[in-house]
């Protein structure tokens, strides 16, 4: 039987790894698509477990070949996922989880129409504001180009298939939520 693609998507700051961390130790059997990116490790991050960190020539040449399922460039790095790592978790069966920025999540609606798109969203803007701050040493103009794309990645909001609050020390509600929309999905099948 074939698996089906869920999308956890949502603008910078949302929580969408922590998410993604927690509903793999609630789901043992969720599957986890690791996607590529040109950007450094963050602290604590391992190569083929958070990302496929690649340079740019690398990268490229993936995108040169027809390789990439998806890319985009997001803050100044390309982010993306390859075919065959798509390919190979949907012929496994059972529900893959890909964890990607709007843009990327807009490419994949596009491409794959029956991705299941979940967005995570927070209580207010002001709220994800203050969680970009505190994720790391932003330069200023760092910080004004996330703000500003805050609005047209809330807008996606609209085309999702399901939209999440991850609201501030209410992870495990966010979880148990995504949680019964996967089991609801997958009885659909």
């Amino acid at each position: 039987m074939q698996g089906k693609l869920f999308v956890l998507t949502g603008p910078s700051g949302v929580g969408k790894t922590t998410v993604a961390e927690k509903l793999r130790e609630a789901i043992p059997n969720l599957k986890r698509l690791v996607t590529c990116t040109t950007r450094e490790p963050r602290e604590g991050e391992v190569d083929g477990v958070h990302y496929h960190f690649l340079d740019k020539d690398a990268f490229m040449g993936l995108v040169a070949s027809g390789e990439m399922f998806e890319w985009d460039e997001h803050y100044g790095h390309l982010y993306g996922s390859r075919n065959t790592d798509v390919d190979a978790l949907i012929a496994e069966g059972g529900a893959t989880l890909i964890v990607i920025d709007v843009n990327g999540a807009k490419t994949i609606e596009t491409a794959r129409p029956d991705a299941i798109t979940l967005f995570l969203t927070a209580e207010s803007k002001e709220v994800l504001v203050e969680r970009i701050k505190s994720r790391g040493k932003w330069t200023e103009a760092d910080l004004k180009k996330r703000f500003e794309e805050l609005n047209a990645e809330m807008a996606f909001a609209k085309t999702a298939d399901h939209v999440i609050e991850n609201s501030e020390g209410k992870l495990e509600e966010t979880v148990d939520r995504i949680r019964g929309i996967f089991e609801q999905e997958m009885a659909k099948s």
